[in-house]
């Protein structure tokens, strides 16, 4: 049987294919995941990115894999899965010819509670004042960091570790909360296990904790599977369980949207306002306007976090634009709001239009409507576009943003948090811009200073993030983990070099990466990325000098570059002849260029001046 899905990044439902293998929203009964897991094995769908999960945990845990089988392909994964014997950590990631290494996994997960390793410690808290808990804490900490160095000598792929979930019975009841308490040691121990992920390139927390709590301690263990089988969770928690590991997987090693598109009427407020005025929408603190007021509340977190906001509604624009600058309830401003596309074309239409306006791919978008008419006309003629599935109630909207793991982020880097500043910061550069009757005036006025160097771990973060989720200036669209990354940088012949770019009117950030390696006589360019909001102000000029000169520094007789032309990738395919390259072979679609350092080179661009490097 065939499945199909989305080209969306996150897409949460997958569509029916021609076989009509489905899989709907929601938990479905057990049965239901047996059949559809099946299905998936049989249909091997291309669609799906491939992912060997391992899974190594001290209670046991196979029993959910075909839950991960079904909920990875709604996160666009096709999901292998490989679960040790609980409790052999070390043992399998020491010895090369283990199961776990034998499977190559691309994605490795451990599940470790303090309560199997010695649940005295857990149940008997304050036997010893809870000094055998802190030493129990303290060994499991070491062991997880030493478990991510012994595959780390074999693998660099992402490593996700589950944090130390509250047990259903507390030491101290009700009053557990205290100082002296298990809850605040668990908390300690949690924390030491954040640094440790911040410690390694590649680990992420997988907040196990987050959700028995959300879902409720006092049930998540069912005692007789726990005696039977060492399964710590119950078979009604099984599927979010398997659920919540798939989106955490999925959005560790996949970029997130960039973009919430938002509709207006019934869903920014209550009521049409071409119909019922500015006073007669529903909006503020009461009943029914209070759900809207809380989801407009919910938008602008996602703009603390870096998501851009965009609106498309079929509206009138003057009438539209009085609510968001008059409206005393609106929380979201018009200046807020990074493009707006309010007319009476096709959804569709305008959301590739708002993509083009942001130099973004129409795949970074999401949009959020009420309308579920407007929401298929999305799908059918912009299926790149990713679509929340928005429920009648707008009491419901709130959990619905945040369900859909379109915008999911492994971290928060302070370019992030600076994104939507940088979007107004580029309206007013373009309106400077008008003033100027060339380019090159223009671009001196801009008053640009880079920053430019090699990789440290301050700026390893989001080097890894900028290299995963570029795809329109990107020459070969290589994807590199964190962990890769940070081993190239460590390469005595190669260079991880990155560009920070401020002007007159604000801090841009790290804009650009490249990846130098040595080959032979060669410096080749592994990897050379660049946002697409500093395009055409020479800033890959300077970039490309600053890896000339750092060629010519390792001894190099050329510099060479491929280009592999992707869907995305059209700007940058004169890329290298722009510089004074050549071809100099061709083969399976990859166009190969070199610039002879005896003979040529590239020129610091005179409109931007340089920075100390660090």
């Amino acid at each position: 049987m065939a499945l199909s899905t989305s080209d969306a990044p996150a897409a949460p439902v997958l569509a029916p294919s021609a076989a009509g293998v489905t899989l709907p929203a929601g938990e479905l009964k057990p049965a239901e995941y047996m059949r559809l897991a099946r299905a998936l094995r049989e249909s091997r769908n291309p669609s799906l990115r491939a992912m060997r999960v391992a899974v190594l945990s001290s209670h046991t845990l196979g029993i959910v894999e075909p839950f991960v089988s079904v909920e990875g392909a709604r996160e666009g994964m096709a999901v292998e899965c490989y679960f040790g014997a609980f409790g052999q950590f070390e043992q399998e990631l020491a010895d090369p010819s283990s199961g776990v290494h034998r499977f190559d996994p691309t994605a490795l997960v451990i599940a470790l509670r303090p309560e199997d390793v010695d649940p005295d410690a857990v149940v008997r808290y304050h036997a010893t004042g809870g000094k055998r808990f802190e030493a129990l804490a303290d060994e499991l900490c070491t062991r997880l960091g030493g478990c991510v160095a012994l595959f780390r000598e074999r693998s660099s792929a992402p490593v996700f570790i589950a944090n130390f979930a509250e047990p259903s019975i507390l030491p101290l009841g009700i009053f557990d909360a205290g100082t002296t308490s298990l809850t605040a040691a668990l908390a300690r121990a949690n924390d030491r296990l954040r640094q440790i992920a911040a410690a390694h390139s590649g680990v992420v927390i997988w907040d196990y904790a987050g959700l028995v709590r959300s879902r409720g301690s006092a049930e998540w263990t069912d005692a007789r599977l726990w005696s039977l089988g060492r399964i710590a969770v119950a078979a009604t928690h099984q599927p979010a369980l398997a659920r919540h590991l798939a989106r955490t997987i999925a959005s560790a090693t996949r970029a997130a949207a960039k973009c919430l598109v938002l509709d207006l009427d019934n869903t920014l407020w209550g009521g049409v306002i071409g119909d019922d005025g500015m006073e007669g929408i529903a909006l503020g603190d009461d009943h029914p306007g209070s759900a809207f007021k809380a989801f407009q509340r919910r938008v602008l977190s996602l703009m603390d976090r870096g998501i851009l906001i965009a609106l498309a509604s079929k509206n009138d624009l003057d009438v539209v634009e009085r609510v968001f600058r008059e409206h005393p309830e609106m929380l979201i401003k018009w200046e807020h709001l990074a493009a707006v596309r309010i007319n009476w074309s096709p959804k569709s239409i305008n959301l590739r239009e708002i993509a083009d306006e942001l130099n973004i791919g129409s795949d970074a978008l999401v949009l959020f409507d009420d309308n579920p008419v407007e929401r298929a006309e999305v799908r059918a003629n912009a299926p790149e576009v990713g679509v929340i599935e928005v429920p009648a109630d707008p009491l419901g909207y709130e959990r619905a943003l945040a369900d859909a793991s379109y915008f999911d982020q492994t971290s928060l880097s302070s370019e992030d948090r600076a994104r939507s500043d940088s979007y107004q910061q580029e309206r007013r550069r373009r309106e400077f811009g008008q003033r100027f009757e060339s380019v090159d005036e223009f671009l001196r006025g801009l008053e640009m200073v880079v920053e430019i160097g090699t990789a440290s771990p301050s700026t390893m973060g989001r080097i890894a993030q900028l290299v995963a989720k570029t795809n329109q200036f990107n020459l070969t669209t290589r994807r590199h983990s964190e962990a890769q990354i940070a081993a190239m940088a460590r390469r005595s012949d190669g260079r991880v070099a990155y560009l920070r770019l401020t002007d007159r009117f604000g801090d841009q950030g790290l804009v650009a990466v490249a990846i130098l390696l040595r080959r032979g006589n060669d410096a080749a360019i592994d990897t050379l990325v660049m946002s697409c909001r500093v395009m055409n102000r020479r800033v890959e000029d300077a970039l490309m000098a600053y890896l000339v000169g750092e060629a010519r520094a390792m001894g190099c007789r050329s510099v060479v570059g491929d280009f592999l032309p992707t869907k995305k990738n059209g700007m940058v395919r004169e890329f290298y002849p722009r510089f004074g390259f050549t071809r100099v072979a061709e083969e399976e679609g990859v166009t190969r260029y070199a610039l002879d350092l005896r003979t040529a080179t590239v020129e610091w661009p005179a409109v931007i001046q340089r920075s100390g490097t660090p």
